[in-house]
C-alpha cells in the first residue's frame, strides 16, 4: 500500500516510476471527491479500466452525483472509513488523499485515541 498525493503521482508517472497498465493495480482507494479526487478517479480509469476505483466521500449530495459516474463509492468521512478498513490483509494498491486534512496524521491520531 502506497500513500501519496496526486502531485506525488503525476511525478511518478512523468518520471515512469509507476505502472497504471492493464492488472497492474487491483485496487484504488481515493479520499475525496471534489476536483481532485475526481480528477485522480477519471484518469487512472483511464489508463487501467480494470482497476476497482473507490471514492470515499462525506458528503450524502455529492456522494449521489459519483455514483452516476459508475464509481464504487463510498459515502462516509475518509479517515473513519481508514480506520474501519484497513484492518485485514486486503489492502488497496493505493489510497489517494484528495481532502483538506493531513489523512496519516488524522488516521494515526485517531488510532492512539483508540
Amino acid at each position: 500500500m502506497r500513500l501519496g498525493s496526486w502531485e506525488d503521482v503525476q511525478l511518478a508517472k512523468r518520471n515512469k516510476e509507476i505502472d497504471l497498465s492493464e492488472g497492474a493495480m487491483k485496487s484504488i482507494w481515493i479520499l475525496g471527491a471534489g476536483k481532485f479526487g475526481l480528477k485522480a478517479a477519471k484518469t487512472m480509469r483511464r489508463k487501467n479500466s480494470r482497476t476497482e476505483i473507490t471514492i470515499i466521500e462525506k458528503k450524502s449530495e455529492i456522494c449521489n452525483q459519483i455514483e452516476k459516474l459508475d464509481f464504487k463509492t463510498v459515502c462516509m468521512d475518509g479517515i473513519e472509513y481508514l480506520d474501519q478498513n484497513l484492518k485485514g490483509i486486503d489492502y488497496p494498491d493505493w489510497i489517494i488523499p484528495a481532502i483538506p486534512v493531513h489523512v496519516a496524521y488524522e488516521w494515526v491520531r485517531l488510532k492512539i485515541k483508540g
